[in-house]
């Protein structure tokens, strides 16, 4: 058994989904036929679950006297969490939390579970939380989240979630219908898009739990005053109190502006729809609204942001920019040198489409996208699967590439919280034709190492 099929087996077997425990090899096959899950580069990978193998989702016993695996006691009382009536304690494979669905049914919410230990996997487990925006926040290993109006349990909540256990360590009211978040880079302040109050908000995230701060109206655009709010934030590098927001308002086209403590500055950029914070003094953004496509830098002065829009360099409705490094990543493929900010360029372009988390100083991208590779836009509810990929900086290739149990609509918000542990909203409705990002399940998993 080569290298990659034996760790694959050994991270099956830890899953509690893996070949027949009392073999120490796996079987060689030629088709999924062979084997009683799946044949994975000649090797059998899979066995008929042992006896005690509880399911996932409500109403699934994790307390005292339940079993998980092999029939060992799980142990623990088994104290009701709420939506599923599913008990707590541990679950089987991956030892996720318990009640929580996996790799559910595209944009639909799943039972949210208690806290569980979040396992190496391919398995993304939905934490039942119908979500607008998600932040990361690494030098904490927490997750921000907010929730929308029409949640049952947490509507109108930022969440700090404990990704490790995929539990929710906080909920705060924050306001009428969040769908935006921005941190600070010294992740201090979390600020958030009142899309139902048409403001924005500063919290507080030296305390605990997180406060709410002082609230500000979003500044009126150059043609309209009604009904504006944030479509993007970014908080400018190296400040808690000054931001940049994509001003929107349904069915129109966008305007940047930046506010200090909630005061606008006198200048707006037009038709920039996508935000991405870039070295001091910088912000970068993107038109996704026609077929212009253009790309700009965004000088930042006292008088407020200077465009300098370039087209050719990006492309695609629903393309998200990420900045690392002195690059800026397209969700779109595309990668551009910025380290000259004022004279951007294409660095070179991947063969993939998808949310991604750059480490460009390590010349590797993690990619989430659907697979086979196809465009990120045309997605077909319930048929979508989705592969997690590294690819190489330095020369535009793939360098590893693994498949999520699961089907999935159209993701957004796909964020790294420590080295490894990954979360990701799956939508309802494809988001390029919103103003916002649309609401969906939130989902975690612990990725494989990727090195061999």
């Amino acid at each position: 058994m080569n290298a990659r099929v034996r760790a694959l087996w050994l991270l099956t077997v830890a899953l509690g989904i893996g070949c027949d425990e009392t073999t120490s090899d796996t079987q060689s096959c030629s088709t999924d036929d062979d084997c009683s899950r799946v044949c994975v580069f000649g090797d059998c990978l899979g066995a008929t679950p042992g006896p005690g193998i509880a399911d996932y989702g409500s109403g699934a016993t994790y307390g005292s006297g339940g079993t998980y695996g092999n029939g060992s006691s799980a142990g623990g009382t088994g104290a009701t969490t709420g939506g599923s009536g599913a008990n707590a304690g541990r679950a089987s494979a991956g030892r996720s939390s318990s009640g929580v669905s996996v790799g559910g049914a595209p944009g639909a919410a799943c039972a949210p579970g208690s806290a569980g230990e979040l396992d190496v996997g391919t398995t993304p487990v939905c934490l039942g939380l119908q979500a607008n925006a998600l932040v990361a926040d690494p030098s904490r290993g927490k997750l921000y989240a907010v929730i929308g109006k029409d949640d049952a349990l947490h509507a109108n909540e930022l969440l700090v979630i404990d990704p490790e256990h995929a539990s929710i360590e906080a909920s705060v009211a924050i306001g009428s219908n969040p769908d935006a978040l921005a941190l600070s880079d010294d992740a201090t302040r979390l600020w958030v898009g009142l899309h139902g109050s048409f403001t924005v908000r500063e919290v507080d995230l030296t305390v605990s739990p997180p406060a709410p701060g002082a609230e500000y109206p979003v500044p009126p655009l150059s043609f309209e005053a009604q009904g504006v709010y944030a479509g993007r934030l970014v908080v400018l590098p190296g400040s808690t109190e000054s931001i940049a927001l994509s001003i929107r308002c349904d069915g129109c086209s966008a305007e940047v502006a930046v506010m200090d403590a909630g005061t606008p500055r006198p200048n707006h950029v037009s038709d920039l729809s996508k935000l991405a914070p870039g070295p001091s003094g910088y912000v970068f953004g993107y038109n996704d609204l026609d077929t212009g496509y253009d790309f700009a830098t965004l000088a930042l002065d006292a008088s407020g942001p200077t465009a300098n829009d370039i087209e050719g360099l990006l492309d695609g409705f629903g393309t998200e920019i990420t900045y690392d490094a002195g690059y800026v990543f397209a969700s779109s493929g595309q990668v551009l040198d910025v380290s000259t900010p004022d004279s951007p360029v294409r660095a070179g372009t991947f063969d993939y489409q998808g949310n991604l988390v750059p480490h460009a100083e390590q010349q590797r991208v993690v990619m989430l996208s659907y697979s086979p590779p196809a465009d990120v836009f045309s997605t077909d509810a319930a048929t979508n699967t989705l592969a997690l990929r590294e690819l190489d900086l330095s020369a535009y290739r793939e360098l590893f590439e693994t498949a999520l149990v699961g089907q999935y609509t159209t993701v957004h918000d796909f964020v790294e919280v420590k080295p490894g542990l990954f979360a990701f909203v799956d939508s309802q409705a494809s988001a390029f034709v919103t103003s916002s990002p649309a609401k969906g399940s939130l989902y975690l998993f612990r990725a494989p190492d990727f090195t061999e």
